[in-house]
């Protein structure tokens, strides 16, 4: 150990000085942070709630993620909500904003978890040592290359419906 080290006791008059300098620094930071964050909820865009259905081959699609991803130059958070048996659903706190949208659509019973899910997708692998992607059912023309659009007002209760076909032979969405 250095003995040339210098030392500094605590006594209660330390401690004092050094809890107000870390008061101040952080009262001072609050106040610096705070403006940069904002305060308020109602900031930000209008999400909408939406609600729909997504058939696969006629039949309802029995697990899945549907994705809302603002397009041509509209600035804004994207949406993403689950598909159970066919039905998806946003509420006004967690929909799309009013805009045009371009539409991704996965199915996710094939392997038990959503495409994006790192942490699952890893531990799969670790387990089976195999990729769950092979058997997707959903053509990647409805995902990472979709097509699928949907445009968004700012009126309530709005559905979309969008029929995908395996064979890729038709695309429809309303």
């Amino acid at each position: 150990m250095n003995s040339d080290a210098t030392f500094f006791p605590l006594t209660p008059a330390s401690i004092s000085s050094l809890s107000r300098r870390v008061v101040r620094a952080f009262g001072l930071s609050v106040l610096i942070f705070l403006p940069i964050t904002g305060c308020s909820n109602s900031e930000g865009p209008l999400r909408v709630p939406v609600s729909g259905q997504v058939m696969l081959d006629g039949q309802p699609l029995s697990s899945g993620v549907i994705r809302f991803i603002p397009q041509e130059g509209t600035e804004g958070p994207g949406a993403a909500a689950q598909i159970i048996n066919g039905k998806f659903q946003f509420s006004d706190d967690d929909g799309p904003i009013a805009a045009s949208h371009r539409v991704e659509i996965e199915a996710t019973e094939f392997q038990g978890f959503a495409i994006d899910d790192e942490a699952a997708f890893a531990v799969y692998v670790q387990n089976t040592g195999r990729s769950p992607l092979a058997s997707n059912p959903i053509p990647p023309i409805y995902n990472r290359a979709s097509t699928l659009k949907a445009i968004v007002t700012d009126a309530e209760d709005q559905e979309f419906e969008f029929s995908l076909s395996s064979s890729l032979r038709h695309v429809v969405s309303h």
